[in-house]
Formats: structure tokens, C-alpha cells, sequence
């Protein structure tokens, strides 16, 4: 497929979790060329509840760099 965003994306993944691999960071790449994709420690598939605190700075982070 050729769909593309060229926005800036953040792709959020847990270190315990094996639901986004090498493989799929090469397609997200292909189809979000400028994205992000940060792991986030000590976190499987719900990294937003076992690590809200990283999960909250990463995040943070990345819509600071997009919006300045």
C-alpha cells in the first residue's frame, strides 16, 4: 500500500510486550515516515496502566517537540 502520513506520530510500545516487533517498525516507518516509536519500561500491551508515568512523560515529550 502507498498511504502515507508525513506528520509527526508517536508510536508507543511496552518492553513486555511482543504486539509491535522490528518487522512492524519497518512498515511504520514506510507509512509514517517521521514517526517516533518509544518503548516504555516495565510495560506490556496496557503500558498506559502498568507504567502511567513513563507513558505520561513520553507522551508529553513528544507533543511538546511537535507543537514548538
Amino acid at each position: 500500500s502507498t498511504d502515507r502520513y508525513n506528520g509527526p506520530t508517536l508510536f508507543l510500545r511496552g518492553d513486555r510486550s511482543e504486539y509491535v516487533t522490528k518487522n512492524d517498525i519497518e512498515i511504520i516507518s514506510r507509512h509514517f515516515p517521521k514517526a517516533t516509536v518509544e518503548t516504555i519500561s516495565k510495560a506490556g500491551h496496557w503500558l498506559h496502566a502498568e507504567n502511567p508515568e513513563e507513558f505520561f512523560e513520553k507522551s508529553l515529550s513528544f507533543f511538546n517537540k511537535t507543537i514548538n
